[in-house]
């Protein structure tokens, strides 16, 4: 199992819980406020219905049930990614909230009823006919302004703007409570028809904490749900920071008008008791936020020692392309120091390097992906290069690319091992093939009596002889072989040549051999086609012949090779498919090894050195194409090679 992703399922469990609650939460808010605002406001509009309504639910003005109505069609119609007709819709109810909380505003000013006061309905029997509290009125030109922030604004100031409003709508609401629990009636009524009701008060505590709920998508109230230690902290304190006044405050009246306590001793209790409980809630805060960050330098540091740690050189860069950081390795390797690569231009240190990676910084483009290369080299800082092996990787954070880190390694010493090898092999095969033709060139004379009558055990055991003297001459040819390629540095020098010439020259050569298997090669090109490429005639020749001469050797008796060509874009594949057992899955991953062969029985059954598909693999590559091979145990494979079509002819 990928550890993380058990890591990230219990987060994600979380998150799906969390917001399954806010769904719930905000679906219980709409509910209970349409349950509230509509009855009143058809009791207003319809005296059938408003008969049947309690008396005491007629202090919910008219217009103040419209205005709550109209918030709930903002918030259903304000959402971030809607656009055109919803956003129009959810500025207008905010728009008509403003202008009913603002007549009644004006209206509590000069002392005048407006015509927008009684346009739903009329209170005959109040002083101020039909208007909502001055409260009420304030509060709605709150939220009015908040929802007209959110629905029309963008970038930071809606953020800001919408926050700064929502915390004005939070305190207003705490201070109507705070009256009613006290009985300060100064804090929501101005005279017996022109109060903040209880149906009011809740229709706006249900009211604000939809637009808190609203409001944890982006901004400042997205503490509230986040997963960092402030949101843990924010979320255990608010509880306290809510209750313990009210506990306080409401405790003290009650000790007052019971008679336990002097006015005078109950208030200096209550400012000592806030004062200790404020202090303790401060320090249980301080503690928790002292042990998150010592929990965060710990874990900085044991990251930072893993990185320092590690053998292999690693930096990180922007997307500016300059380093952001890097470990002991890579300063190493590089021959700076870390304040010198700290912000440094990795392409201006390096060159060539990475100079194809950095310059691709001045933006996210290519890389999104993981990239491997094996044959860069990077620049020491006197300017000479040394061979590396770099894997770079993207850094991501919400989805989107924000730098790359980069992992190299000195294949210096490799390098030359491999070099070493390589000449050390060709060095030796060469010593080896001179005496090696005299042998089998005096083995060949004997067991043809040349040399006279051999006796039949002696001609058996000369026979075998000369084989094995064959097969080691054709292992020294294709190891000279193989080296000649790799050690050559630059690419062949190529020609014009035409793909279905060079495929008959190659079936026509292999013919006698597949006759000897009993197997029929297939190759019917297309009438008149003719596909150019570049190569060297004599290796494109080699290729084919090792694939066409593996198809015949493993397919079965009376079977057939099939030849096919086709021109892809600006490549053109050649395939050559057999019949046969097919390759093992497992042994397809390492098939263009050197020396890499599937089963040893039948190697010694089949003959082979193993190296024919490498020498066929670096040759394709030096061509500038790519190997491939396509096989299912028991029906066969199909091995084709892909080559750049020659730019200067167009295909036919």
């Amino acid at each position: 199992m990928d550890m993380s992703d058990s890591s990230t399922q219990p987060s994600a469990r979380s998150e799906v819980k969390k917001y399954g609650v806010l769904k719930g939460v905000r679906t219980a808010c709409v509910v209970l406020m349409l349950m509230i605002a509509t009855p009143v406001l058809l009791g207003w509009l319809l005296p059938s219905v408003g008969a049947l309504l309690p008396g005491d639910w007629f202090l919910m003005k008219a217009n103040t049930a419209l205005a709550f109505l109209l918030c709930l069609g903002n918030y259903q119609f304000c959402e971030p990614r809607r656009h055109g007709v919803r956003r129009g819709a959810a500025c207008l109810c905010a728009l008509l909230v403003l202008l009913l909380s603002g007549t009644a505003l004006l209206g509590h000013l000069s002392g005048r009823a407006f015509w927008l006061d009684t346009l739903l309905a009329e209170d005959t029997a109040a002083d101020l006919p039909g208007r909502m509290s001055l409260q009420t009125a304030l509060l709605f030109l709150v939220i009015g302004l908040a929802f007209v922030a959110e629905s029309s604004l963008r970038g930071k100031w809606r953020n800001r703007l919408a926050d700064s409003l929502s915390i004005a709508m939070g305190a207003m609401i705490l201070i109507i409570i705070a009256g009613y629990s006290f009985k300060a009636s100064q804090l929501f009524s101005q005279s017996s028809f022109t109060v903040t009701s209880l149906q009011t008060l809740v229709c706006f505590v249900l009211l604000g904490t939809l637009v808190i709920i609203r409001r944890t998508d982006s901004g400042f109230f997205s503490l509230l749900i986040g997963q960092g230690i402030g949101s843990v902290i924010v979320r255990r304190a608010i509880p306290w920071a809510l209750l313990l006044p009210f506990m306080l405050v409401g405790g003290a009246v009650y000790a007052i008008s019971a008679g336990w306590l002097p006015r005078a001793y109950a208030a200096a209790l209550i400012s000592s008791v806030t004062s200790i409980m404020l202090l303790v809630l401060v320090m249980l805060l301080a503690w928790r936020i002292s042990e998150s960050t010592k929990a965060l330098q710990e874990s900085e540091r044991h990251n930072r020692l893993l990185l320092d740690a590690v053998g292999e050189g690693i930096y990180g860069l922007d997307l500016d392309g300059r380093v952001t950081f890097s470990n002991p390795a890579a300063c190493q390797l590089l021959g700076y120091r870390a304040d010198e690569l700290l912000g440094a231009h990795m392409g201006a240190l390096i060159q060539p390097g990475v100079q194809d990676m950095a310059s691709k910084g001045s933006g996210a483009e290519g890389l999104d992906e993981v990239l491997r290369v094996t044959d860069q080299e990077f620049s020491y800082r006197d300017g000479t290069s040394y061979p590396v092996e770099y894997t770079r990787t993207p850094l991501k954070k919400d989805g989107l690319v924000v730098g790359t880190v980069v992992v190299f390694n000195d294949v210096s010493e490799r390098k030359k091992i491999e070099r070493m090898k390589d000449e050390f092999i060709s060095t030796v095969s060469h010593e080896l093939r001179t005496p090696l033709t005299s042998i089998k060139g005096a083995l060949g004379l004997i067991v043809g009596n040349k040399l006279g009558e051999v006796p039949a055990p002696a001609q058996h055991m000369l026979k075998i002889a000369y084989d094995n003297s064959h097969r080691l001459e054709q292992l020294i040819n294709d190891l000279l072989d193989i080296n000649k390629i790799q050690l050559t540095d630059n690419s062949f020098q190529l020609h014009p040549i035409s793909i279905e010439t060079l495929i008959d020259s190659a079936v026509a050569s292999m013919q006698g051999y597949a006759d000897k298997y009993g197997v029929q090669i297939v190759w019917q090109p297309a009438e008149g086609a003719n596909t150019p490429v570049l190569g060297v005639e004599g290796r494109l020749m080699q290729v084919m012949s090792n694939l066409l001469s593996n198809a015949i050797k493993y397919s079965p008796g009376a079977g057939e090779v099939l030849i096919e060509s086709r021109v892809l874009g600006e490549r053109v594949r050649v395939s050559v498919t057999d019949k046969g057992p097919g390759i093992a899955l497992e042994f397809q991953k390492r098939i263009f090894e050197k020396f890499s062969q599937e089963d040893s029985s039948d190697t010694r059954e089949k003959g082979g050195t193993g190296l024919g598909l490498a020498i066929t693999k670096e040759i394709v590559e030096k061509h500038g194409g790519t190997l491939n091979c396509n096989s299912t145990p028991g029906e066969g494979a199909c091995f084709s090679f892909e080559l750049p079509l020659n730019p200067a002819t167009e295909p036919a």
